[in-house]
């Protein structure tokens, strides 16, 4: 049972690394649209 909980726990964390990865990647790409409105 202790194992299948930290493998729960490990795959929610990446999960959640995944998610934050992602909005970042998508903060990035909205300022470069704005930049390449700009031009």
């Amino acid at each position: 049972m202790k194992r299948y909980l930290t493998a729960t726990a490990i795959t929610t964390q990446v999960s959640f690394a995944m998610i934050i990865l992602l909005q970042k990647l998508k903060q990035r790409n909205t300022v470069n649209d704005k930049k390449h409105h700009f031009i």
